[in-house]
Parts: C-alpha cells; structure tokens; sequence
C-alpha cells in the first residue's frame, strides 16, 4: 500500500510539473509595480486592482490578494490585488487608470470600513485566442462570457477576431464581454427534436455546431431528457456556432430564502434540486445574507435550474461576482451558463 500511494504521488507531481504550476507569492507590502514584477518572475500575471483602507498600512501598498499566498496555481493564472487607499476617492484599475469614484460618505462616519468603491477590471485583448482560453480568462478576472457571435470571414477560423468592451477597457466585475469567432464555411443545422440529448449533442457535433443543452419544463408528451426545441434547426449556418438544445426536465419549485444566511439558502435550494448561483454586492449590514431571489416563492422550474441570490459581502475579492454553488451530480450533468443568469439579477 505504502508503494501505491508514492506512485500516485510521484504521478500527481509528474503531472503538475509537466501542465505548469506556479507557486502564488506573497504581494504584501509591495507596491503594484514590484507586485507585478514579482508576479512575471512566477510566470503569474496582475488581474483587477481594486482599493481599500486599514488602518496602520502605507498607501500605495498590497494588503489583500486572490489567490492567497503559497497557492499553487496553473502558470499565466491572474491573481487579483488590493491596495491600501490614500484616503482619496478616486480607484485605481489593474492598467493604472483612475476609475470610478466613491462616494466619499464613508470617510466621515469615524469607522474603519473601506470607502464604498466598486471593483472594477481592464478588459484584455482577446484577439487570435480560442472560445474555450478567452472564456478561462474572463472567468478568471470575474467578467461573465456573454453571447458568441460566430463570423463567417478571412480571419484565423476558430480564433476571436473582435469583443465587446473592446480590450483595454475598465468594467465593473460582472460585466459580460461577447466575443466574436470567425469561421471559415457554412453547414446545415439537423434535425434533432424528440430526440434523446447525448444522440441529438452528438449530430451537432459531428455538423461542426456546438452544442449548448439548456432544461426547462415542457408540457408535452416528450419524455424526460429528450429534445423539445432547438434552436436554427434546417438552417444554414456559419460552423462552429452555438446551437441551443431545450431539453425536458422533470419540475422543481423555488423555495423563500430571502433572509437566510447564505449557508442555510444554499442547503434549502440543494434540498430542492436546485442550483444556487450567488451574486455578491457591497452590503456591511446583510454580510453572507440573502437580499434578493431572481425568482419568487413557489415558483416552477426545471429540477436543478440555476437560481440567483444576491448575498452581501465586504471582501472587495468577492463584490461583482456571479459564483455558481453546483451540487457535484449536478456539475456533472449540465453546464450551468452565468450570462444567462446576469439577465436574470436584472429582473
């Protein structure tokens, strides 16, 4: 036994070793030029800098960052910072920039709360990478992929050739960026209501589409997890183009948890076969609180639908970001899509 397991970990790191893993250094106390000098040198990259204020520590300087230090993390990964507030309004961005501005209400209370500053992020230049790596890397920096806009062209077929903010860009986390994919022929979209959802996810695939699986109630007399609708079927299309598949799912009804701790939310909406999906906003008084349901109470969706909750929180890492809690049989079974739950907190 004792064999086995310094095989498994001779493997283990064999594997780490050969994929690129970086060890996340300490930032604390330097300024955001050696942080991000430090951060070249482990093959790290600098992602959204936002600011805050504690008190005894130099301006200028990190405080915070994510991931924590000593983490080890694939190379190229983006670690988030936070550095100590000079006592002005404005927000620095992660290119340097001034953002968005306080409202400088705080700084008159007496209290050592940080100013109320929204977390903001410089959009990257996207241009000649893969839907799949741009999507890592948005996801990263807690912007939310939005629609994919497949181009029939004379641009690289496969790679982003335009986005939406274009790069460079300061956003607020949470905001969506679209990407634009160019391809390079078109193909017929076929036929695949009432079919099964692996037969009718693989024909797509073998058409060069991708196929997107969503589950909703449906009336008919379709049984569960087959087909009831999809999207473009007959038409042609620019391959490598997202194809929506609704696909029968048995009911679930939203519980009330407004007002619940985030922990006993979380385990309401388990207990329901359903997804919760957490939307942290700025809010000292409602910290790890449910303010708000995209749904309301009693209310039929499909068995283990997305649910959005917005929950309170004062870890600048944390505000603007859409975290999908999945049960793991359900991360296994479909693909949770947070740009549809953005539309959705904007009820």
């Amino acid at each position: 036994m004792t064999q086995k397991k310094m095989l498994l970990t001779f493997a283990i790191l064999t594997l780490a070793a050969a994929v690129g893993c970086s060890k996340v250094p300490d930032l604390t106390g330097m300024t955001k030029d050696q942080a991000q000098a430090e951060l070249a040198k482990d093959k790290l990259q600098m992602g959204s800098v936002t600011l805050a204020n504690q008190p005894g520590k130099t301006a200028g300087t990190v405080i915070d960052q994510d991931p924590k230090p000593k983490e080890k993390i694939p190379d190229n990964k983006v670690i988030a910072l936070v550095l100590q507030s000079d006592g002005s309004s404005a927000q620095t961005g992660s290119n340097g920039t001034t953002g968005g501005t306080s409202t400088g209400t705080n700084n008159t209370t007496g209290s050592n709360q940080p100013p109320v500053t929204p977390s903001t992020v410089t959009v990257p230049n996207f241009n000649g990478q893969t839907q799949n790596d741009a999507e890592a890397m948005i996801n990263q920096l807690g912007l939310v992929p939005g629609n994919m806009n497949v181009v029939l062209n004379d641009k690289p077929a496969g790679k982003v050739f335009d986005q939406d903010p274009p790069a460079g860009t300061s956003v607020p986390m949470g905001t969506q960026v679209t990407l634009s994919i160019a391809s390079d022929a078109l193909v017929t979209v076929p036929t695949v209501t009432g079919q099964p959802q692996a037969v009718a996810e693989q024909m797509l695939k073998a058409a060069q589409l991708v196929p997107v699986t969503e589950f909703d109630i449906h009336p008919g007399s379709d049984p569960v997890g087959s087909v009831f609708e999809c999207s473009g079927q007959g038409l042609r299309i620019a391959k490598g183009q997202n194809i929506t598949l609704k696909v029968k799912q048995e009911s679930a009804t939203v519980p009330h948890v407004v007002g619940q701790t985030l922990q006993q939310a979380q385990l309401m909406l388990y207990q329901n076969n359903l997804t919760p999906v957490v939307h942290y906003v700025h809010d000292p008084s409602n910290v790890l609180k449910v303010t708000a349901q995209t749904y309301p109470d009693n209310y039929p969706v499909a068995k283990y639908a997305p649910v959005g909750i917005t929950v309170g929180a004062l870890d600048f890492g944390l505000i603007g970001r859409y975290v999908v809690l999945a049960q793991p049989q359900v991360a296994a079974t479909q693909k949770i899509q947070v740009n549809k739950m953005v539309t959705m907190f904007k009820r």
